[in-house]
């Protein structure tokens, strides 16, 4: 292959030498070129021929296909260990993804505002499945709001700031791996018959029945209340709900696997399917 003319239908890649410090691209009379990480990484071929196939799929010329596919390597393998680590970049995927699917739910929170958020503002979390805090939890910062009658949003989706709904996401998680979403809205009697008839499982909580050392810690709360739902029902439920204690506000809680599966269940749940 060396001894050919340069060709636009071939691609040569060099630096397998033991001094050499960049890793050469050939692409006809095109040269690129870019350091060499120290290390060695088995699967590199591989992964540039399915990153330059990938990216002339998406309409890249092949010079830019080149460009793409070794910047993209570089990520890779900076964080890779022996071996080319695709994998690795997934978790950045993932992470657009939950922001991506929680922003994608705002228009359904607004057209429903209305009609479920609480005095103290509604959020609704989603958490990856590696979550093991609150700041791996995607959220609403600042929750949702109701502006004169209308709900509005502080902010989009990110993984900034704290969140009931993100820790109690991060306790259904733990339990139940796919369980990975949730949402709080207002408290009403017909919210929770609507639930039971819809065939959504329901578990109701009494705030009386919590034991002093978990009503003296801020937060364990809902864990605690997420474990006895689970001990009855052998699952987490659709909902769990409580109807207030001194200083707290009734609330329905709504469990799913994704923003839209719960937005499905709130649906549901106020009486709009």
């Amino acid at each position: 292959i060396l001894g050919l003319e340069p060709s636009d239908r071939i691609i040569v890649t060099g630096g397998h030498g033991k001094e050499v410090d960049k890793i050469i691209v050939k692409y006809g009379r095109i040269t690129f070129e870019t350091p060499r990480l120290s290390g060695r990484y088995h699967g590199t071929g591989c992964a540039f021929s399915s990153l330059f196939a990938g990216h002339l799929s998406l309409g890249y010329s092949p010079e830019e296909a080149i460009r793409a596919s070794i910047e993209i390597l570089q990520k890779v393998l900076v964080r890779s260990h022996e071996q080319v680590q695709p994998e690795i970049l997934a978790r950045d995927w993932m992470k657009f993804d939950v922001l991506d699917s929680l922003n994608g739910v705002k228009g359904v929170l607004l057209s429903v505002g209305e009609k479920t958020v609480p005095e103290v503002g509604q959020n609704v979390s989603y958490a990856l499945p590696w979550s093991k805090d609150e700041f791996e939890v995607a959220k609403f910062p600042g929750r949702i709001r109701l502006k004169e009658g209308k709900p509005v949003f502080v902010s989009d989706a990110s993984f900034a700031d704290y969140s009931h709904t993100a820790r109690m996401a991060l306790v259904a998680k733990s339990i139940s791996p796919h369980v990975r979403c949730v949402t709080n809205i207002r408290y009403c009697p017909e919210y929770v018959d609507n639930a039971v008839r819809s065939g959504l499982t329901v578990f109701k909580y009494d705030r009386n029945s919590e034991p002093e050392d978990v009503k003296n810690v801020d937060g364990k709360s809902m864990e605690w209340m997420i474990q006895q739902a689970y001990k009855e029902f052998g699952r987490i439920p659709d909902v769990i709900y409580d109807e207030g204690f001194w200083g707290k506000e009734a609330m329905i809680r709504i469990f799913g696997r994704n923003p839209k599966e719960v937005m499905e269940k709130i649906k549901k749940i106020i009486g709009t399917t």
